[in-house]
């Protein structure tokens, strides 16, 4: 008895299901798979808060608050806060803590939504200049202050937030870095692409 083979149009409706099928599975395994760039930028904010908070409370290098050292003066070098940050973390290859590894304009003052956009564009592209390199391959730099200047509001707020960047894919010119603001007592805000990212990855 002579074997049936499949017809072009039973080929054409297989085809047609398993197109089907996957156009419903695929986009819903994309969204269980974990954006790398989203888990590096939550990543990079945890090292942030975790340096800041123990910096906060490491009375050999602060006094309570960011600016004020151990012995109750003011700080007056402006790589201090980075050097110690620096410190904090694991890093790979040389720590550049200066004015060059910095940003045009070194501190953002809070006034409502719109800060967020404008603490993304104080941290441009770098692929030199940049402070340190963490060992998860993080670029770091700006951050060059001394966190002792206060801008107080009338509901008596400190409005005044230190710019600082990461780079979390360095090799990859069309992901742009994240930002974060410091401020004097170690509140934290993050920028615009970080929020985007951090609500991605919930």
């Amino acid at each position: 008895m002579q074997k049936r083979g499949f017809t072009l149009v039973e080929v054409l409706l297989v085809v047609a299901i398993i197109g089907v099928v996957a156009a419903i599975i695929l986009p819903a395994i994309n969204h269980i798979l974990p954006d790398k760039n989203a888990a590096r930028a939550k990543k990079a904010y945890n090292t942030l808060t975790n340096v800041v908070e123990s910096l906060m409370n490491d009375n050999d290098v602060y006094d309570g608050v960011l600016g004020k050292m151990p012995n109750g003066e003011d700080v007056t070098d402006s790589t201090y806060f980075c050097t110690q940050f620096a410190d904090k973390v694991n890093t790979s290859g040389i720590i550049s803590c200066s004015s060059t590894t910095g940003v045009s304009d070194q501190s953002v003052t809070y006034n409502g939504s719109s800060t967020f956009t404008t603490l993304d564009s104080k941290c441009p592209k770098k692929t030199d200049d940049f402070a340190f390199k963490t060992s998860d391959g993080i670029y770091w730099y700006g951050m060059y202050d001394t966190f002792t200047t206060q801008t107080i509001n009338s509901s008596n707020i400190d409005t005044r937030y230190v710019v600082v960047c990461a780079d979390t894919n360095p090799k990859d010119s069309n992901i742009l870095p994240i930002s974060f603001g410091v401020r004097r007592d170690g509140k934290i805000i993050i920028g615009k692409r970080e929020q985007e990212y951090l609500e991605e990855d919930e």
